[in-house]
């Protein structure tokens, strides 16, 4: 078993854990140079050496690996708990006592293409400082926390210069390019009056909305929405010209900047970035903010960090109120700057960050040290609060012997590590020094870094003639990733799977320590960005992993695995029509066909990869018998007349009247208090009749406002909305009664061109068959 600490991230009395279980495609800039030293797509380039181990082969559409993740948490925070949820996955939760859950993942929710968010709360009030410290024979190790006290008024609000850098590229296309665009529209809508903002983008080349930003307008606004508007998701990334495009606009003087990037963060030149936010920003201030389900948080906290900003993080399918208010929470008030801690007689070393990041609005100083006796002391925290000299008394005690909390060493160690690296994005000359203390660490404090890694022992050798075979595993493509927009177009079968996926939806259920009860499936499968859905076999479990007696760090000499001899030639993720998409690897399986409700003659299906060697004794896939086709039911006529209609009373029909229609406000797919009263009639009546009922058909529809590739996600999210309440009313509904779609605009009820026509257009239809 592998165990790693990590500080989770806190905000406001929310914390977060985030497990990363996929690596989305990256985009590889730079000349061709040595070929491949590892087994990706990408050959290695002047710009990314490493490009051909950073890029695994990933899973073409209706194709899946095999492979599942199982995860448990046991969260015990010390204190009462509340509030725990997972926006990712369904997970069933155990309570153990008010301040221990334990958690696990459905078997429903285990493929590997996101990234598993875990959030909660602690009852309570958060303490305005805490030091948690380990004391051994190695010395003593300490985190300090540090909430200053601030209190500021209006007048004493900092004049900001907002630029928003949007990430344009293939990889943003569909629902991630869709979320940065409803972001944008919060973010300039919730701009002060006293704002000056400008937008750039960036793909496989750059664009600027002005020369240099313009004040907030009501003329500038429209003019910037309509901008934004017009993004699609295409080509490749240019990030760093972006940038570089975007901090070299003049700065109006008395303004504070602020750079807010919004993107995946798909690169394999991160260093890169780093370098041109380190060298141009002159005072700015660079946030970022993560769109997707599975993105490059190292590049994103890490731009961030360099940028002297904070990091923000939404999912493709999560509402972005709540991220975009804390990003305008943070940046809405000053800054404390130039902080500095005066330690006394506190005999602390090795300071992790060694100089003190910015402060902003309700996030915690941590500082990470080490110290080789205890004692007790009064710090004097010292700081520039809207350039007014601002001071902090606290009282710090580190205790001479402390056995508990031995992490805190690896904590430390991590932090190390991880300044040590930023030093490598400066460094001159100093490279091979760095690497040897970061190797050290590694092997002291038992770490997986760049230069170390665990070495699974066997106890039972499996090579075949002693010669080892490699069978290169692909991943699959990110949840809401579109496969076409990063590899070009592709001949993918139009199919339209109706009923649900048994894999992507992140509602949770609760039990108790005696007992468990799961929650029905919550929402449809992904929506990839084109036509219709995915969808994926299931499979029989691999067998049982060798015994591994140990774990250990060692050196790393280079790529884990050899160069495979039959390796095809790989080309760079670039908007090229010349591109040619990673090959089917050894391995995967494809998916059952699927019949299609509208099928495309004109669509080839994906031609099958060439056959691969595979060593004898390697995992062999078995997948097992493919999903039941759901269908619409046809046109209710004899003993398929509906059970339930909303406007024709009938015994089994909860009372209706002329209002009684399931209604959305424009752009949303959000449930009003109406429509809940609509719903619950309708569950109370489908509970009680469920035996007789033989199709549940949930249609969504959206008005003509619109555009066009997002009018049949809306559609599509409100008919997901309704099933979801209409489950948790009646959770025994099970997904072989369900039929459900998004029909965009294509079946309007009244005049679009009226307001009051829109509105009725923006509906859910539900109808029921017995």
């Amino acid at each position: 078993t592998i165990r790693y600490v990590n500080i989770l991230r806190y905000a406001k009395g929310n914390y977060e854990l985030v497990f990363p279980m996929v690596v989305g495609p990256r985009y590889i800039p730079g000349k061709v140079a040595t070929g491949h030293s590892g087994t990706g797509w990408a050959p290695d380039t002047d710009v990314v050496p490493d490009a051909s181990r950073i890029t695994p082969p990933v899973l073409k559409p209706g194709e899946r690996s095999g492979h599942d993740i199982a995860l448990s948490v046991k969260l015990d925070a010390g204190v009462p708990i509340k509030n725990v949820s997972s926006i990712s996955h369904v997970v069933d939760i155990k309570d153990i006592n008010p301040h221990e859950q334990h958690l696990q993942l459905n078997p429903a929710d285990t493929i590997p293409n996101k990234d598993f968010v875990l959030r909660y709360q602690v009852a309570g009030m958060a303490p305005e400082m805490a030091t948690i410290a380990h004391h051994d024979k190695r010395g003593g190790f300490f985190t300090l926390i540090i909430q200053p006290q601030r209190t500021v008024t209006d007048a004493q609000v900092v004049p900001r210069e907002l630029i928003f850098i949007v990430d344009t590229s293939g990889s943003m296309r569909g629902f991630p390019i869709e979320k940065s665009k409803e972001a944008m529209r919060r973010l300039i809508n919730g701009m002060r009056s006293t704002d000056t903002f400008n937008v750039v983008r960036f793909a496989g080349d750059t664009g600027t909305l002005w020369n240099k930003p313009k004040p907030n307008t009501a003329a500038n606004v429209s003019e910037a929405l309509r901008y934004i508007e017009s993004f699609r998701g295409r080509g490749g990334t240019r990030m760093r010209k972006g940038i570089l495009d975007a901090l070299a606009q003049p700065a109006a003087k008395g303004y504070l900047r602020i750079a807010l990037l919004l993107t995946d963060g798909y690169v394999g030149n991160e260093r890169g970035i780093f370098q041109a936010i380190e060298k141009e920003r002159r005072g700015a201030r660079v946030f970022t903010l993560g769109v997707g389900s599975s993105v490059n948080r190292y590049l994103l906290d890490r731009a961030a960090e360099f940028g002297r900003g904070e990091a923000f993080y939404v999912r493709q399918d999560e509402n972005s109120d709540k991220v975009i208010n804390k990003f305008f929470l943070r940046v809405d008030r000053p800054v404390l700057t130039d902080i500095e801690i005066d330690w006394g007689n506190l005999d602390v070393t090795e300071l992790s960050p060694a100089k003190v990041p910015d402060l902003w609005a309700g996030q915690p100083i941590r500082i990470h040290g080490r110290y080789t006796k205890g004692g007790e002391e009064t710090i004097v925290v010292r700081g520039q609060l809207r350039n007014r000299p601002y001071k902090q008394n606290l009282r710090v005690q580190l205790p001479q012997n402390e056995p508990a909390h031995a992490t805190m060493a690896t904590v430390w160690a991590r932090q190390q590590v991880r300044q040590l690296m930023n030093k490598m994005v400066r460094a001159r000359g100093q490279r091979k020094e760095l690497i040897e203390q970061i190797t050290q660490l590694g092997l002291t404090f038992r770490l997986m870094t760049q230069w170390t890694s665990f070495v699974a022992v066997e106890e039972k050798l499996v090579n075949v003639d002693g010669k080892p075979q490699t069978v290169v595993q692909p991943v699959e493509m990110p949840e809401g990733v579109s496969y076409e927009g990063v590899f070009g177009e592709q001949p993918v079968p139009t199919t339209a799977y109706r009923g649900l996926r048994s894999r992507s939806s992140r509602s949770r259920s609760r039990s108790s320590a005696k007992s468990t009860r799961r929650m029905p499936r919550q929402s449809l499968g992904q929506y990839r960005g084109r036509r219709g859905f995915s969808a994926s076999p299931s499979f029989a479990p691999p067998p049982a992993p060798p015994v591994i007696r140990e774990y250990a760090p060692q050196r790393r000499k280079g790529p884990s695995l050899p160069t495979a001899p039959s390796a095809p030639p790989a080309a760079k993720y670039a908007p090229k029509p010349s591109f040619t998409p990673p090959p089917s690897a050894p391995g995967t399986v494809n998916a059952p066909s699927l019949r299609s409700s509208a099928p495309s003659p004109s669509v080839a299906p994906p031609p099958s990869a060439p056959p691969v060697p595979v060593a004898p004794d390697a995992l062999r896939l078995r997948p097992s018998a493919p999903s039941p086709q759901l269908t619409l039911p046809p046109a209710p006529s004899g003993k398929d007349a509906p059970l339930l209609q909303p406007k024709k009373e009938t015994l089994a029909q909860p009372k209706s009247s002329q209002n009684d229609n399931i209604l959305f406000e424009p752009g949303k797919a959000t449930l009003t208090k109406q429509a809940k009263r609509i719903l619950d009639k309708w569950a109370t009546q489908i509970c009680q009749n469920l035996a007789h009922i033989k199709k549940i058909v949930i249609i969504g529809h959206a008005d003509s406002s619109q555009a066009d590739n997002f009018k049949q996600k809306l559609s599509l999210e409100r008919a997901v909305a309704v099933f979801v309440y209409l489950v948790k009313q009646c959770p025994t509904i099970t997904s072989g009664k369900l039929d459900i779609k998004g029909e965009a605009d294509r079946r309007p009820i009244a005049d679009n061109n009226t307001a009051k026509g829109r509105a009725l257009n923006r509906r859910v239809e539900l109808s029921v068959y017995q």
